[in-house]
């Protein structure tokens, strides 16, 4: 009794709201522009009890693309990139920045000439936060983590209905079987 008390307070405890840290990207594929907010924090965010993966984290996408369209810019891809750590958010966000807004490099002049600076291929606009914040989501199915035992018990009762089936088949197939052969045999006669 015990040990299914404290299994159980683990496992709510991993189902409880977290702060992280998130920013959201967007790019479309006819134009050249694209949108970035910058690292917000975000309180009661809800993570899977495994891997740390943003549970709803479709909705935190909807929410700058719904904020884009009302400013006028529709049909954009929007992704948010979060962590539970600010450093670590805040490196991520550097990365895709500095992807989208470093210059390209100049090819050298076949005559010899100095080539020529580019402009960036891409042009990034920022969302201020004045404008724009992630709003936490409530999960749609919290749904708690289950035990060994209940997942084992799943297990079990799953491969006895496939036995159960397999063994329907195989006398639907023996009672067909029967029948073509006492139907060869009448023709015969």
């Amino acid at each position: 009794m015990a040990i299914a008390a404290i299994s159980s307070f683990t496992a709510h405890a991993k189902n409880d709201p977290t702060t992280a840290y998130m920013f959201g990207f967007a790019s479309s594929f006819s134009d050249s522009t694209v949108y970035m907010t910058s690292v917000q924090r975000v309180d009661s965010v809800y993570l899977t009890h495994k891997k740390l993966f943003l549970d709803n984290r479709e909705n935190y996408s909807l929410q700058l693309k719904e904020y884009l369209e009302k400013i006028g810019e529709p049909k954009r891809t929007c992704i948010v990139i979060f962590d539970r750590n600010f450093k670590k958010a805040e490196k991520k966000w550097t990365k895709l920045h500095d992807r989208y807004t470093k210059q390209a490099k100049p090819k050298r002049q076949k005559n010899g000439e100095k080539p020529k600076d580019l402009p960036t291929p891409w042009q990034m606009k920022n969302i201020d936060e004045s404008k724009f914040m992630f709003k936490a989501v409530e999960p749609s199915d919290m749904e708690e983590p289950k035990t060994k035992a209940e997942r084992k018990a799943e297990k079990k009762e799953a491969k006895a209905q496939l036995k159960q089936k397999k063994a329907e088949v195989k006398s639907q197939l023996k009672q067909r079987k029967a029948e073509v052969k006492q139907k060869k045999a009448e023709a015969r006669s």
